[in-house]
């Protein structure tokens, strides 16, 4: 038996909303896909697969797996002492959310460390740290798109308006 995982990220046709995850195959059939790299929602696909197929000696398939999960627990430390530092920003009264959140994210970024988050763009800032802001700020049932994001943290009082 032979189990890998493939590593996917969509961005919509209007760049506004980002996909990650992993789709997880048995001897090649996709059995599973996760949304994000949430490690629980991969193990509970896994040990699903397992089951229905019967499987008996499956530690090498999982150990094949470390690197991956081994990944995820290291991109989810993301500089967390930094991270837990950042509080919140405020922007121009008339600035649209998706340009808040933007501006967030720049703030975040410096925040975990981001050296010149200026030359990033406002996609690559999304795929690099809407993840881990939100995990940090317990927002994972908000649409994933930039004006959704600054709406809620802007009712979460993490933007503020001048």
């Amino acid at each position: 038996m032979k189990i890998t995982l493939e590593y996917y990220d969509h961005t919509c046709g209007d760049g506004c909303c980002y996909t990650t995850g992993y789709d997880v195959f048995v001897d090649g059939e996709k059995i599973g896909q996760t949304i994000g790299e949430d490690a629980q929602e991969l193990a509970d696909d896994i040990k699903n697969a397992l089951d229905r197929l019967g499987a008996e000696d499956f530690k090498a398939e999982l150990d094949s797996m470390k690197p991956y999960v081994d990944q995820y627990f290291e991109d989810k430390a993301l500089n967390e002492e930094q991270i837990d530092m950042f509080d919140s920003i405020t922007v121009d009264k008339d600035m649209s959310a998706k340009d808040a959140y933007v501006e967030f994210l720049k703030n975040f970024a410096i925040s975990a460390g981001e050296k010149n988050p200026e030359k990033l763009s406002p996609n690559d800032l999304d795929k690099k740290y809407t993840r881990e802001i939100r995990r940090k700020y317990d927002m994972e049932y908000v649409p994933h798109n930039l004006p959704a994001m600054g709406v809620e943290l802007i009712n979460k009082g993490l933007i503020k308006r001048k």
